[in-house]
C-alpha cells in the first residue's frame, strides 16, 4: 500500500501527465495554473483526495495512453481504499486545513511546480547525456516520454526521464571509455 505522501506525488504526475497528453494530442492549450488545477478540483477551489481522483479519472476519458489510464486506476483504487480519500486539499477551505491537509496540499503543489518547470530542450538534454538529439526526439514522438511538451518545432524533455529510458551514450569512433562508457576527462 503506497503512503498518503506517495500518493499525492503520484496525484500531481498523472495531473501533468494529463496536461502534457492532452496539449500534444489536442487542440487544447492550458494557459493558467487554475485550468491545470481544475483536472483535480473540478471547479471547487477545496476537494478531497477522493473527489479529486474520480475528477482526474474524468479527465483520462479521451486519453489514448494505456499505461497512463492504468496508473489513474491503480491510484484511485489506493486513495478510495485508504484514509486519504476524505482528506482535502486546495486553495481556500471553508474551515481551516488541518497541519496533515497544509502539509499534503504543500506536497501537491511542489510536486506540481517541480514537474512543470524540470523541462530542458532536446538539444540541451542530449548534450549532458551524450545521446543522439533524434534517440531523445523520437522517444518523446512516440510517448516512452511522458512529461514532454512541444512549442513549435522545439520539444522539452525532463532530464531525469531521459536518463530512466536506460538509452546508452553514444561515441564518436576514437573516443575513449571507462568501464562506465563515460568519456574520460582529457582524451578525445
Amino acid at each position: 500500500m503506497m503512503t498518503k505522501s506517495e500518493m499525492v506525488k503520484e496525484l500531481a504526475y498523472l495531473q501533468i501527465m494529463l496536461v502534457r497528453w492532452t496539449e500534444r494530442n489536442t487542440s487544447k492549450k492550458f494557459k493558467t495554473y487554475r485550468e491545470i488545477d481544475r483536472l483535480i478540483t473540478g471547479n471547487r477551489y477545496t476537494q478531497t483526495y477522493g473527489e479529486g481522483i474520480l475528477q482526474l479519472e474524468k479527465g483520462y476519458a479521451s486519453c489514448t495512453n494505456q499505461s497512463l489510464i492504468e496508473l489513474v486506476q491503480k491510484l484511485k483504487e489506493n486513495i478510495l481504499n485508504s484514509e486519504l480519500k476524505d482528506v482535502r486539499f486546495g486553495l481556500s477551505p471553508h474551515r481551516p486545513f488541518s497541519d496533515e491537509e497544509h502539509e499534503l496540499t504543500r506536497l501537491l503543489l511542489t510536486t506540481y511546480l517541480s514537474l512543470m518547470s524540470c523541462l530542458d530542450t532536446i538539444g540541451n538534454v542530449a548534450e549532458q547525456l551524450n545521446i543522439s538529439p533524434e534517440t531523445i526526439k523520437k522517444a518523446a514522438q512516440e510517448e516512452r516520454l511522458l512529461n514532454t511538451k512541444k512549442t513549435g518545432k522545439t520539444w522539452e524533455v525532463e532530464l531525469a526521464e531521459v536518463r530512466n529510458l536506460g538509452i546508452k551514450p553514444y561515441f564518436k569512433k576514437g573516443e575513449d571509455k571507462n568501464a562506465d562508457g563515460i568519456l574520460e576527462e582529457g582524451k578525445s
